[in-house]
């Protein structure tokens, strides 16, 4: 660590943080923090990589001071992230705990899967999705207690970030553009189906709270490369870019590979980060300002956000490196909400009461099956459904459910015990529209 930055760091920890209007660097003490979830004010940080002292740190002061994860068979975890109930940490070696939302009780749950690349919670689905190195995104429909696959959506690397909203899921991966099948990927029925956007070289993505598309992708050459900004309005049909990052001399604003860009809309506010500086919009992206004071210069090109987060009326910026023996300025910044500007500053950045206008009957699992399925749908608000198994004649053999649903997934068991082999027909009917799905009883 050099005198010049040792004499930065210093200065930020010793002046009143009311006064310095800008980031405050919160662990200097920890190595290779990977990802970061934060549940009113208790902050876990994962460790990733051979300089791990321990496969997490838990912080319940606000960053203030940290504490060792205590584990005699894990050194590194992956991924975290914070649930209605408590916080989902997920190891490198198959195994995962959760955790109660002070973070002082952890009992052992499902892994996602044995190599883990990030996790979402969607509060308006009520899901949590996990990118993985295997290709696949997994998904959980209740908190990380089980899984499914969610379709094997890159074909050449592993995926590297997920958003969603509802029935809306946006993912990809950040790879070079040379290698064949590197995509973003749009789901606008719950996961059912998915659209190959053509975007290469992506690390991050954003569903507003309005169902409008963000994406941040690497753009130009070897030595003009900087992480560009582009929206959508229409489900991903059309795009247009809002924000190209400044470049710094030659070593660029791109993202190093493998890295997530985190990007956060409300409203006409907008706030991306590209490698170590934030940048923020009040009018949709038509002007943007640099919002980085405090955050310790990276000269290496090596540092990425993994996390951007607000609780309460704080907000939480988790910077990563590629070089595994550096820590000066990586790791876990805060900042008062006020200070950036952005609307909503008590709800976390996840949470809108704007809810795209959409529902979904999502695919029975098992499917074929015997004689029980699982038949599931999401609404976007409270309305009357009708939920109903019809044979191939159109004939009614069982209603599963009738009558009012609140908003978010629901989930029935459908036992098919006294009807024949064959394909059925599920139909979900609600106040705007209807849904069908095809299965098969196999006896």
């Amino acid at each position: 660590m050099t005198v010049q930055r040792l004499f930065v760091m210093a200065l930020l920890l010793t002046l009143p943080r009311s006064a310095v209007g800008q980031w405050t660097f919160l662990s200097g003490d920890i190595w290779g923090p990977e990802d970061m979830a934060v549940i009113d004010g208790a902050v876990v940080v994962t460790c990733d990589g051979a300089s791990c002292e321990a496969p997490a740190y838990i912080s319940t002061d606000e960053g203030d001071t940290w504490t060792p994860f205590s584990s005699a068979s894990v050194r590194e975890a992956r991924a975290v992230e914070a649930l209605p109930d408590g916080f989902f940490l997920e190891f490198s070696n198959q195994e995962a705990v959760y955790g109660t939302p002070d973070a002082a009780t952890w009992t052992s749950t499902t892994p996602a899967s044995g190599n883990v690349t990030s996790l979402f919670y969607d509060k308006v689905g009520d899901v949590l999705y996990a990118t993985t190195q295997s290709l696949n995104l997994r998904i959980s429909r209740d908190r990380g207690a089980t899984w499914e696959d969610g379709g094997v959506l890159s074909k050449d690397d592993e995926l590297s970030w997920v958003h969603a909203r509802g029935n809306r899921i946006f993912a990809g991966y950040n790879q070079s553009s040379a290698v064949s099948g590197a995509k973003t990927f749009l789901s606008l029925d719950g996961g059912d189906t998915w659209t190959e956007l053509g975007f290469s070289d992506t690390s991050g993505g954003f569903v507003a709270p309005n169902g409008d598309l963000y994406l941040l992708q690497n753009v130009g050459g070897a030595l003009t490369n900087t992480t560009t900004l582009f929206y959508s309005k229409d489900d991903g049909q059309t795009w247009t870019e809002r924000y190209r990052a400044p470049r710094v001399g030659l070593q660029g604003r791109s993202t190093p590979l493998r890295a997530r860009t985190q990007v956060y809309v409300e409203g006409t506010d907008i706030l991306l980060v590209a490698n170590d500086r934030v940048y923020v919009s009040h009018d949709g992206g038509d002007t943007w300002e640099d919002k980085s004071e405090g955050i310790i210069p990276d000269k290496t090109k090596s540092s990425y956000a993994t996390r951007f987060l607000i609780d309460g009326d704080t907000a939480y910026l988790l910077l990563r490196s590629d070089l595994g023996d550096v820590r000066d300025g990586y790791g876990v910044y805060k900042r008062p909400v006020a200070e950036l500007g952005l609307t909503g500053s008590t709800r976390v950045a996840n949470e809108s009461p704007a809810l795209p206008k959409v529902f979904a009957l999502h695919a029975a699992y098992p499917n074929p099956f015997n004689p029980q399925t699982t038949l599931s749908f999401t609404l976007d608000r409270p309305g009357p459904v009708r939920l109903a198994v019809y044979d191939v004649l159109g004939r009614e053999v069982a209603v599963v459910t009738e009558g009012l649903h609140g908003v978010g997934t629901h989930r029935y068991a459908w036992d098919a015990g006294a009807l024949a082999s064959g394909r059925y027909l599920v139909r979900l009917e609600t106040d705007v529209g209807a849904r069908v799905r095809r299965v098969a009883l196999a006896k």
